[in-house]
């Protein structure tokens, strides 16, 4: 939990006013894991030397999937398509990258991850299987 405050501080730590915009990345990662449809497990390499990089469970900040523990079967169903759509893509790529990176409310680490340059929460909004996030939208995935 100390590994990763010290990377949240580095990614975030920059002088901010209403006339310095600060966007974080490009930064090369690699995926370790796939949590569901818009959350990895990545090692992400802010540092061009990298002495210690602990991995970061990276929640996409421009795409909603499925949750894998919905209530409903066909939710979880779709949750599970969703995901091995997602690490389809991940595994596939010759280059991860993250940018835009920040922290939600629950303390979170929010990224646009990119798959050989191409925005993979757009891919997937341009599917069934995802759609562009908005904090506390419940709407169900499939219909009752």
């Amino acid at each position: 939990m100390i590994r990763r405050l010290i990377i949240f501080i580095v990614l975030l730590a920059a002088p901010l006013s209403a006339a310095f915009a600060v966007q974080y990345g490009p930064y090369e990662a690699r995926l370790i894991g796939v949590v569901d449809g818009d959350t990895y497990d990545m090692k992400v390499f802010i540092w061009p030397k990298p002495q210690f990089e602990p991995p970061l469970r990276i929640r996409l900040a421009n795409s909603d999937t499925p949750e894998m523990d919905a209530k409903s079967p066909c939710e979880r169903e779709f949750a599970a398509r969703a995901t091995g759509h997602a690490r389809m893509l991940l595994v596939n790529a010759k280059i991860l990258q993250i940018i835009d990176v920040s922290q939600d409310s629950f303390g979170r680490t929010l990224a646009r991850v990119l798959v050989d340059g191409v925005d993979l929460g757009e891919l997937l909004n341009a599917t069934e299987y995802g759609r562009p996030y908005k904090r506390g939208d419940t709407t169900p995935w499939c219909a009752p």
